[in-house]
């Protein structure tokens, strides 16, 4: 069984917002039609709402020197959706959208859609650890808006590839 600081954990999920936050920001400087532009600007503000939480309770737990253990299926499924969590270089965001072509779009939406379901896993797994009303709460609340994100995402990509839509609905456009 392995113990965890509370404060690494917040830091960690900092990072991974501020990592969101920089993604969607290129994404919308990147990319011409408007509706897309502003799903982008709306989810990099954000996360960047997320990390002020978190820095929050990165606070307090660092004060209180907080711990959790984890035994080692609780380990196994965080690790793997730690390693779910990565985005992809912004340079390399930047490159494929400024290209303007339709399928590099719809591969950005793609991995924004599985990582916003990776985040939305591992906070839930997060709060199972978490002690305290509070930071619960403010948890729930953050995991709703992910699942906000991912919804709009899926609406994006709805509207931007039609296969997508027709695999989903059952009806191609």
């Amino acid at each position: 069984m392995n113990t965890y600081a509370l404060e690494d954990i917040f830091k960690f999920a900092i990072n991974t917002e501020e990592q969101g936050r920089q993604f969607y920001e290129t994404a919308s400087q990147c990319v011409r039609q408007k509706s897309v532009k502003n799903v982008f600007s709306y989810l990099a503000r954000a996360e960047a709402k997320h990390a002020r939480v978190f820095l929050k309770f990165c606070k307090i737990y660092a004060k209180k020197k907080s711990f959790f253990k984890v035994d080692e299926a609780f380990e196994e499924v965080l690790d793997g959706l730690l390693r779910g969590l990565s985005l992809p270089d912004i340079s390399e965001v930047r490159d494929a959208l400024i290209k303007h072509r339709q399928e590099e779009l719809i591969s950005i939406i793609k991995i924004a859609m599985d990582v916003e379901l990776n985040t939305i896993l591992f906070y839930q797994k997060l709060k199972e650890g978490v002690r305290g009303v509070e930071p619960r709460a403010a948890l729930d609340k953050i995991i709703k808006e992910e699942e906000q994100h991912l919804v709009k995402l899926k609406n994006l990509r709805l509207d931007c590839d039609p296969f997508y839509a027709g695999l989903k609905y059952g009806k191609f456009f």
